[in-house]
């Protein structure tokens, strides 16, 4: 994966400094704990396919829905269709290859697709809705896919409850990540194209008044606002992840010297949002790490963990017809 390296003043004037040797790959390890930690608290249940379409990963609410009492056991039983009889809501069987998890392992992407799903050994079912898309590489060749679901059982509550709460959703999301990766903090900042506006989630909390930006000892970072906008702007023209490298000639950021000692911050890392095409803002991270300590591996599953948070986004936006940096 791509990514830019720069001084903050490399950005402020558009000048790019040159890149450094990058660390050897770190292994899966960090992958792994990145994505439980913001997954394994989520109400909806992800499945994970591997590039042959079995089921590699499911997170705690999947088990649940489907009654294992163990992700691993979920794993796998969910390799064997025949535990499974799948049904229409209008009664109608589903046919196994036109199931929600055969169709995500071909690559197929569907959105909201209802289905019954009941486990013969139990007769435990619900009702589910399943949204199934493909991870594809630069080339386009499909490397896995993901499909989700949201037990519709009690539609009523389903539908009142809904995604209608975005930045505290993204709020979660981002005070998870620093937990699991060398990062001192994580703000997710999103951009609203009809008005060509860039809005922090930290900013948006309930109670905070309307425009005021968090004090940035509440905030501990060294990041200002118009750090944020500043780095913000550059993904959403590159298109590619940026990693800004603290210098005794070229400081990291607004903030003095001792603050940033004192967070033990090496550099920020800004990883631009993107759903089919649309910009929806960044991610970033205070970071530990030193431009030349960060491994392709890190900054992999840093994008993976972007992606999904686009998922989110573009999701909510789409469900609520608004935009998703207005409540």
């Amino acid at each position: 994966m791509k990514y830019d390296v720069e001084t903050r003043e490399g950005v402020t004037r558009g000048k790019e400094t040159g890149k450094p040797e990058r660390a050897a790959d770190t292994g899966c390890e960090e992958r792994v704990r990145l994505l439980e930690g913001i997954l394994r608290n989520t109400d909806d249940g992800i499945m994970g396919l591997d590039k042959s379409g079995a089921v590699s990963y499911l997170n705690p609410a999947a088990a649940r829905m489907f009654g294992f009492s163990s992700e691993e056991e979920g794993i796998r039983t969910m390799r064997d269709p025949a535990v499974f009889e799948a049904r229409y809501p209008d009664g109608r069987p589903v046919p196994a290859n036109e199931a929600p998890v055969a169709r995500a392992g071909r690559g197929m992407a569907y959105r909201d697709e209802e289905v019954i799903l009941k486990r013969r050994d139990t007769g435990k079912e619900f009702l589910g809705s399943y949204t199934g898309s493909a991870v594809r590489d630069e080339s386009g060749k499909m490397l896995s896919s993901v499909v989700t679901v949201r037990d519709v059982s009690g539609r009523k509550e389903a539908v009142s409850r809904g995604i209608t709460d975005l930045p505290s959703m993204l709020g979660v999301i981002a005070a998870s990540i620093p937990r699991v990766v060398m990062a001192n903090r994580c703000d997710i900042v999103l951009y609203d194209e009809k008005d060509r506006t860039f809005t922090p989630v930290a900013a948006m909390e309930p109670g905070r008044e309307a425009g005021r930006e968090a004090r940035r000892e509440d905030r501990m970072t060294c990041i200002s606002a118009e750090d944020e906008r500043l780095f913000t702007r550059r993904v959403m023209e590159t298109k590619k992840p940026l990693i800004v490298e603290d210098t005794k000639e070229n400081p990291l950021c607004t903030a003095n010297r001792g603050m940033i000692e004192r967070l033990g911050i090496k550099s920020v890392i800004v990883l631009p949002l993107i759903d089919r095409e649309h910009f929806l803002g960044s991610m970033i991270l205070d970071s530990t790490l030193s431009a030349r300590d960060f491994s392709d591996q890190s900054m992999d599953t840093l994008n993976l963990i972007g992606r999904t948070v686009s998922a989110v986004i573009a999701e909510a936006k789409e469900r609520t017809g608004k935009s998703a940096t207005v409540r």
